[in-house]
């Protein structure tokens, strides 16, 4: 299947040794070849099974956001759904915070994450939260109005709501959606959302403290509750070979691998799902004037940007313990995708875009701007020195022991309209016994500012818990900085 020399892959290989990612599964095609499909490593550190390209599962994460966009694109070809009309007009019980922006937000503005709301990621991530659930959340979110339509910011629930309109527009539940219009007529058979099935017949999540980099990486928990523990943004577990199968559909410009021109969506619809609604500038890492990655505009579940001084089409997934990244050439007739099982990495962007080097040199790339390979490898290196080695930063000292009748005023309920009811019991120490969303179970360390913190997977990491009033008449929970999202007040009851 590998069309690349022996040499070709061997250079990979030693490039992904080097990283010491313990697995990684790349494809490289046109719309009418493979030039590369191959598995390195290991699925697991623990179990030591190889990396198969055809069978071996990977959660694709953010990557799945376009498959939903794909369906709503197919409805829109047939007259029964207009992206740029108003939401409400498919969900009438769909409602935001500001009355003004429900009326006028559509579906084009969910899908370039141009509506104005929060992240709130914590919501969904770990547990099975229906799409018509996070619909009838969306009052609670908080909402930013004057970025309507004005300013970009990601937000995976957005694609919750888009996966209610599908299932409104095809009457039926989103997963079986996806399954009998996407997977089934391209082809890709080995893929599902069950990703139970991940401990059995695919990848395993790893990660890397800042401190021990040096050592490589260790097995971690995953965070996945039920068989469908997230649809419309993310959920699709696929191997690289069945990945490799939707490639070559995007290359085709709509039309079925190996079928007699048969189409899913018209050329016109396609084209449309490419149209950038949203910008964002990013100049890419480690990028040069002439071959940097961006400035990358957002269009509908697709980044729209450069590689090389060509149109590239790209989106990149991320999980506890896994990084999945896709990039199009469409003017080259190329693609490539890479799989990893491990927490983000500058590496993978490296893997990938050596891939795409090696692509480009094997399909003599026919739009006329072929270049020397440029040497990723040694690029890569030296950003990557500089991140094994950083130091692992000073760490926070927390009160480990507190007297029971200190923490006795905590103990209680507290309720927030989105995230439900926080019920905070006293254990072994302070211990925060669950609410809607991926908050429970975990126990609060007290630090010597007088608040608390918590871990529980990267989604929530350092959260900040902050009691007011004499009797903790409320809390304040303060997620990742990065979230954009302002500090949660709950309620005592």
């Amino acid at each position: 299947m590998d069309q690349g020399t022996t040499t070709d892959v061997e250079d990979l290989r030693k490039f992904i040794e080097q990283s010491k990612i313990p697995g990684v599964a790349l494809a490289v095609v046109s719309s009418t070849s493979i030039h590369l499909l191959h598995g390195f490593g290991t699925t697991s550190l623990e179990n030591g099974h190889p990396v198969h390209p055809s069978t071996t599962l990977h959660p694709i994460c953010s990557l799945s956001k376009a498959f939903t966009v794909l369906l709503l694109s197919m409805q829109a070809d047939k007259g029964r759904f207009d992206w740029d009309a108003p939401l409400q007009t498919y969900i009438p019980d769909f409602n935001l915070r500001d009355p003004t922006i429900s009326a006028l937000v559509s579906a084009a503005d969910f899908a370039s994450h141009r509506t104005g709301l929060s992240i709130h990621d914590p919501l969904w991530y770990g547990v099975s939260m229906p799409p018509a659930t996070v619909v009838a959340l969306c009052p609670e979110m908080s909402l930013n109005e004057s970025a309507f339509r004005n300013s970009f910011a990601y937000n995976n629930n957005a694609y919750k709501v888009l996966a209610r309109l599908v299932e409104i527009l095809y009457d039926a539940p989103f997963v079986e959606v996806v399954r009998e219009h996407i997977f089934e007529p391209l082809g890709m058979s080995n893929t599902t959302f069950e990703s139970h099935r991940l401990w059995t017949e695919g990848m395993r999540p790893h990660e890397s403290k800042q401190s021990a980099r040096k050592a490589g990486y260790t097995v971690m928990e995953f965070y996945s509750e039920g068989q469908h523990a997230a649809v419309g943004d993310t959920g699709i577990c696929t191997p690289v070979r069945d990945y490799a199968r939707w490639m070559q559909f995007i290359l085709k410009k709509g039309v079925v691998p190996g079928s007699d021109n048969v189409r899913l969506i018209s050329e016109t619809g396609f084209a449309r799902m490419f149209t950038p609604r949203s910008v964002d500038i990013d100049e890419g890492l480690l990028a040069k004037p002439t071959e940097r990655a961006g400035p990358l505009a957002y269009a509908l579940g697709w980044w729209v940007g450069a590689f090389r001084d060509r149109v590239s089409y790209t989106h990149t997934g991320w999980n506890d313990g896994f990084v999945s990244e896709v990039k199009v050439l469409p003017g080259a007739d190329l693609a490539a995708v890479v799989f990893a099982n491990v927490d983000f990495n500058p590496y993978t962007t490296g893997i990938l875009h050596a891939a795409l080097d090696l692509g480009l040199k094997w399909s003599g790339a026919e739009d006329g701007k072929v270049k020397s390979p440029l040497e990723w490898v040694k690029r890569f290196e030296m950003k990557m020195r500089g991140w094994m080695n950083a130091p692992a930063g000073a760490v926070e000292e927390v009160i480990v022991e507190s007297a029971p009748y200190q923490l006795q005023k905590y103990v209680g309920e507290y309720k927030h309209g989105l995230y439900g009811i926080l019920r905070i019991e006293l254990g072994e120490g302070l211990m925060l016994m669950g609410s809607r969303g991926n908050l429970g179970a975990s126990k609060l360390e007290l630090r010597k500012d007088g608040s608390f913190s918590m871990k529980r997977g990267r989604w929530v990491d350092k959260l900040m818990f902050q009691f007011y009033g004499g009797e903790a008449l409320s809390v304040k929970i303060k997620f990742e900085e990065w979230t954009e999202v302002d500090a949660v007040e709950f309620e005592k009851l």
